[in-house]
């Protein structure tokens, strides 16, 4: 960025009573914090006195704030996307960048590009600190932007604010939903009943990290975790609720809840001839459990004229 242009701070000089009964138009920091294009019709003023010297924001300007209590919030951006007569002043607490040759990049491309993900990690790297971090304008020289044609650049704001657009209506649905769903699910016309009066809560089981499996076994079975219910939990419960409600070993059940199964030589003969399988479920691990367990029996229909049970 040194090579594009340079850095200049906010307002000097000033105390807390300029900022009362003020004359001129003030940028806060809550104001670059909270848009990425930033709001200029605002109520907030400064006092400014006839040929005092204060440098102010011009279209095209990219705004950082200067110091948070976390890395991560320092150097948040917004973007003068517009153009006005009006001179507007900058908080203290924050700096601009302006580029020698605005030509060379769309203001509402900037309002994107320097809250990317990319952008903010080599910003956060640019601040220092304790109790308190503070953004380095030397270091800030060193990030690096791309800088696509003028064409390209307009076609990345046009989708950009598009997901904008949805982003916003998505989360006004969200309020809508919640909003909704307190007033009907907890209709003060319900009654309210206590959980214990309609079910049994039963407690799962307490399984040692060192008795858990990853291979199946005799005597090993499926176990789940909190965190394979936060990673797996839709694809699980599709595949569950089929394999709870089969009769038989579909291809469907085979392809969703098992990777593969081991079939081994036939022991024994007659009525005591037995043959062992192994089931390679997915999704879960596998853990050593006593050899008293219920027995369940499932009819697999191989070929015709042979069923494995």
């Amino acid at each position: 960025m040194g090579e594009l242009g340079k850095f200049y701070g906010g307002l000097i000089g000033k105390s807390k009573d300029d900022f009362t009964d003020g004359n001129a138009k003030f940028i806060t920091y809550k104001n670059v914090y909270s848009n990425p294009a930033l709001q200029i019709d605002v109520a907030d003023r400064v006092k400014i006195v006839d040929g005092e010297k204060q440098r102010t924001l011009q279209y095209g300007d990219v705004i950082f704030t200067g110091s948070s209590e976390t890395p991560d919030e320092c150097g948040i951006s917004s973007v003068v996307t517009v153009k006005t007569d009006e001179k507007l002043y900058l908080n203290s607490f924050c700096f601009f960048f302006r580029f020698d040759d605005i030509g060379i990049i769309l203001p509402d491309f900037a309002k994107h590009l320097f809250r990317s993900n990319a952008l903010r990690y080599q910003i956060g790297k640019t601040a220092s600190g304790v109790t308190r971090f503070n953004v380095s304008k030397k270091l800030m020289e060193n990030v690096i932007i791309p800088l696509p044609p003028l064409p390209v650049q307009n076609e990345i704001v046009r989708i950009l604010d598009n997901f904008t657009e949805l982003t916003a209506e998505l989360s006004a649905r969200k309020k809508q939903y919640e909003y909704f769903e307190h007033h009907l699910l907890f209709d003060n016309d319900y009654e309210r009943v206590k959980l214990q009066e309609l079910c049994t809560v039963n407690q799962g089981l307490q399984v040692a990290i060192s008795n858990r499996f990853n291979s199946p076994a005799p005597n090993r079975y499926m176990y789940i975790t909190v965190q394979f219910l936060k990673n797996k939990e839709d694809s699980f419960i599709r595949a569950i609720r089929k394999f709870m409600m089969m009769q038989t070993l579909t291809p469907i059940v085979l392809q969703e809840l098992i990777d593969k199964i081991e079939v081994f030589p036939i022991e024994g003969t007659g009525k005591n001839r037995t043959q062992r399988l192994v089931i390679h479920y997915r999704f879960v691990g596998c853990i050593d459990l006593p050899s008293i367990v219920p027995k369940h029996t499932y009819k697999l229909d191989s070929r015709q004229g042979v069923a494995i049970e």
